[in-house]
Formats: C-alpha cells, structure tokens, sequence
C-alpha cells in the first residue's frame, strides 16, 4: 500500500514538471528526456558496434602446421600458440609466413 508522504513527493515532482513547462521552461524539460534517452540508447548501440567489429576484424582458424584452433586479429601476423609457428592472415586462413625467396617443396618418402 502507498503511504500519503509517497503520493505527496510525487504529486510534488508532477506539479514541478508542470510549473516549468507552463514557465516556458519546456526545452529544459525536452533536453533532459534527450539526455536520458541518450543515457539509455547509447550503450546499447555501442554494444553492437563493438560485436560487429569483432566479427570483421578477428578470425578463428586451425594452424596449417599444428592444426591447433586458436583466434588472432585479422590485420597481424602471428605466432601459433601451440607450435609457436609464424603465421599471416591471407583472406580469413592463416597461413605459414614465408620470407621473399624462398622456396617451399614437399618432401616424399621413398621405401
């Protein structure tokens, strides 16, 4: 149950509110719903962009030497945690990083 001193400090902010808009003091009261409308909006927009962000700027794929799964910033290279390989980012793979110059051939066993 409200009590009458729960009634009366609302019926006081509603006679306020009315005072300041009669007064003409309306875009003090539009800039404050503004504002909380900010407070409350903001966060969540914030929110998705950073989700989005993450989802274009951060790539989950196997090591091609280990394949031990791990996540890394699309726009670096990197060493593989698991095997400590240097790694590029080629598209959203990883790749092994060779230097200029080099020549990679695969070797076959021969019984």
């Amino acid at each position: 149950m409200v009590s009458a001193s729960g009634w009366r400090s609302w019926l006081g902010w509603l006679l306020a509110l009315w005072l300041l808009s009669t007064l003409g003091f309306g875009w003090l009261l539009r800039s404050l719903a503004v504002l909380l409308a900010l407070l409350v909006l903001l966060p969540v927009v914030a929110l998705g962009l950073g989700r989005w962000w993450l989802q274009a700027n951060l790539i989950t794929d196997a090591c091609p030497v280990c394949h031990g799964e791990f996540t890394a910033s699309r726009h670096s290279s990197v060493h593989c945690p698991h095997c400590g390989e240097t790694l590029t980012v080629e598209g959203r793979r990883f790749t092994r990083y060779t230097p200029p110059g080099t020549i990679e051939v695969e070797v076959q066993a021969i019984e």
